[in-house]
């Protein structure tokens, strides 16, 4: 197990997939991070590279040949190495393997940076292009899960979730099968939509906010063009999560390079992203 910590918090990681699968706050000593129950949901903070959920028919094409990966990628079962750590950092590192080409025929070089700051972990990404020659598309996202209600004795009732702000946003509309544009700050804790996901674009708040009036989780989401929350079925989580792409809502004729969200990055590029989770 893999630890920082100071005098306000406690968090702990695991190498496979460089996870957070604990966030405790020693002032309530309360765990924020959904805890993997296998009864529901095996996962604590997935990170999401190179697809964020699937393709309409689980396959796409790449340069005339059919591949097809899990969902949400490559990363979620896969075996980090602790590149360093010391009492508030550390660094998982992950270069593609042999197994990765025959999914995702580029090859990459990941570092994920962890810091602890009193309440706040910040996230830092950097994602490296290992080819010489082929621009590498690819989608990224976080998928972060916390437990809802966070403290135990507390109801999902007693909670809102929040953008940072009121403004002007698109929904997906399952109905519709299209985003629609509402005025939106209050996010509605629907139970069977969060099961189907609430996906929000072109938004401009920096973060969102889950909060009770005694607890808050907060995920910073400035320069993610999506937002996706999502729970299952009954369990007592709640994911929220910062998206650089987005699943496939509906059939199309895309290929990878050209899908909503996807990214290009230049030979021997690197691409970062940044976000924070802050707890209270």
């Amino acid at each position: 197990m893999i630890i920082l910590e100071n005098e306000y918090c406690k968090v702990t990681f695991s190498s496979n997939g460089a996870e957070i699968t604990s966030f405790i706050n020693k002032e309530n000593n309360l765990d924020y991070m959904w805890d993997g129950n296998p009864e529901y949901w095996t996962y604590h903070s997935p990170i999401l590279f190179p697809i964020i959920g699937h393709t309409y028919s689980g396959k796409y094409e790449i340069d005339g040949k059919e591949y097809s990966m899990k969902n949400h990628g490559l990363l979620r079962n896969t075996e980090f190495k602790v590149k360093k750590q010391s009492g508030d950092e550390v660094i998982f590192s992950l270069l593609s393997n042999d197994e990765m080409y025959e999914k995702y025929p580029f090859k990459f070089y990941l570092e994920v940076r962890y810091v602890l700051v009193d309440n706040i972990l910040y996230l830092n990404f950097e994602i490296e292009n290992a080819e010489k020659d082929r621009k590498m598309p690819y989608s990224f996202g976080l998928h972060p899960a916390f437990n809802f209600p966070i403290d135990k004795n507390e109801k999902r009732e007693d909670y809102k979730l929040e953008l940072e702000k009121e403004e002007n946003v698109f929904i997906y509309d399952y109905d519709l099968n299209d985003f629609k544009e509402i005025k939106l700050k209050e996010i509605p804790l629907v139970k069977e939509r969060l099961e189907e996901t609430i996906i929000l674009k072109s938004f401009t708040s920096s973060y969102v906010r889950l909060y009770s009036d005694k607890n808050y989780v907060e995920v910073e989401c400035d320069n993610y063009p999506y937002l996706g929350f999502w729970s299952y079925k009954d369990a007592p989580l709640i994911c929220l999560e910062p998206w650089q792409g987005i699943s496939d809502l509906k059939e199309n004729d895309y290929d990878f390079y050209h899908r909503p969200g996807t990214k290009l990055l230049s030979p021997k590029g690197i691409a970062r992203y940044q976000s924070y989770i802050k707890i209270g």
